[in-house]
């Protein structure tokens, strides 16, 4: 593996096709920073010294490794759980980003099975639409709670003088949604059914 980073797969961010393996990616990690100063030390050649200790350096390859182990341990919990993922989406939404899912796609790149290939495509699919369906929600919830606050404030007027012209005023910011004036509407409606509202009438 040492001669595979330092020669062909020079580039860090290509290292990641095979840290997808993790469980002998472990086995090997720390023997691999050692035998990447053993033979640092054995080199005499500076500019291939350099390499060799470049390579060894944990920073970046400990970065990338752990960068590989959180998405590891996010798609096993999806598989050991996949009934579940709009809760697991709900819980852990910041780690459902545009590397997890490059990193399905290389796990994906990497089977030779189709159907292990296409299980992952599947997968991967779920948890788009699972994340596509909680950040709707989670606007419309937005949406709602900004447009009951300003229905409370119109509420809230001293008198009906006061609460339409601060309706004006929201209409002249276009500020004026959809989801307030359901709100708005909806109120009205149930006030129209009151008692006390027939009795005005």
């Amino acid at each position: 593996m040492i001669d595979l980073f330092l020669n062909e797969k020079t580039k860090s961010k290509e290292w990641r096709k095979y840290l997808v393996f993790r469980e002998d990616w472990k086995k090997n990690r720390d023997s691999f920073f050692v035998r990447c100063q053993r033979r640092a030390d054995m080199e005499n050649d500076t500019a291939m010294k350099e390499k060799f200790t470049s390579l060894g350096r944990r920073s970046k390859a400990l970065q990338i490794d752990d960068e590989m182990e959180g998405h590891y341990e996010l798609l096993k919990e999806i598989q050991d759980f996949p009934t579940d993922i709009n809760a697991i989406v709900a819980r852990r939404r910041k780690d459902f980003i545009g590397e997890f899912f490059s990193y399905l796609s290389l796990i994906a790149d990497v089977y030779d099975n189709f159907e292990d290939r296409d299980a992952i495509a599947r997968l991967g699919a779920k948890c788009l639409s699972a994340v596509n369906a909680y950040d709707n929600t989670l606007m419309n919830m937005e949406t709602l709670d900004a447009a009951q606050a300003k229905f409370d404030n119109i509420l809230n007027s001293p008198s009906i003088d006061v609460a339409c012209s601060k309706i004006k005023s929201l209409a002249k910011a276009k500020e004026l949604d959809s989801t307030l004036i359901l709100l708005i509407s909806g109120a009205w409606a149930k006030a129209k059914e009151s008692t006390t509202m027939k009795n005005e009438v």
